[in-house]
């Protein structure tokens, strides 16, 4: 077995392991297992997350937690269970280190490449801020963070659907103008060169006139006629 295949084959065992050490994935969407929600306030939620996924087929996931596994922060951790839950689909995932007080936020590489960064890195901070205000209990520092982060994902979510029909609608405006245009020029070329043509007929016509000498006729200066001679040779 070569190296490459041998270290690709511990890492594959490494994803199993890990993956199995954690819980599975939350059929609602939320993993409290220190009943940082009451149930209130799980219902609320889990219908939000049920409502956001049927609208944008994007994986929203909710974790409470009073521990990290050995040799993960905050972040890893988080990244993780998004990738062991979801795998490759779009996802969010809100992870509470409620031992800590702490969260973090993940996104899924397909929300970073279609959303704008400034606006996810914006987010994050938003939720951050909303959680460090110690004002309010715990409870209503998650529901609300959750929320909020639904909601900006969606309206991103929107506004990018927006742009693209923009783009789409704007792009089949250019292109039915650039047509009309193109057939618009043509005719204008096309007359243009027909007078063109008419013009160049007119001027090879030749108008064929006899070389003619008329010198007067001798003895007769004053009304004693002429005399005409024609050589046969034509002038244009």
């Amino acid at each position: 077995m070569s190296a490459h295949r041998f270290v690709l084959l511990l890492w594959l065992v490494a994803a199993c392991v890990s993956a199995q050490q954690f819980p599975p994935a939350p059929a609602d969407g939320i993993h409290d297992d220190t009943r940082a929600l009451s149930e209130g306030s799980h219902q609320q939620l889990a219908k939000e997350i049920a409502d956001f996924r049927a609208r944008h087929d994007i994986d929203a996931w909710f974790v409470a937690t009073t521990f990290l596994r050995e040799g993960q922060t905050l972040r890893s951790e988080a990244r993780l269970l998004r990738q062991t839950w979801s795998g490759e689909r779009p996802a969010v995932l809100l992870l509470y280190d409620r031992a800590k007080d702490l969260e973090m936020v993940t996104y899924a590489p397909s929300l970073w490449q279609n959303l704008s960064t400034a606006d996810l890195f914006s987010l994050r901070d938003k939720i951050h801020t909303r959680m460090t205000d110690k004002s309010k209990p715990p409870e209503q520092r998650l529901r609300e963070s959750m929320r909020e982060l639904l909601r900006e994902v969606s309206a991103m979510m929107n506004m990018e659907s927006k742009a693209n029909q923009v783009y789409t609608h704007d792009y089949f405006r250019m292109l039915r103008w650039f047509i009309l245009a193109v057939l618009g020029g043509a005719f204008i070329f096309g007359i243009a060169g027909m007078l063109a043509r008419r013009r160049d007929v007119r001027a090879a016509h030749v108008c064929l006139m006899p070389q003619i000498d008329v010198p007067p006729r001798l003895g007769a200066p004053h009304s004693g006629g002429i005399s005409a001679t024609w050589d046969g040779k034509t002038s244009a």
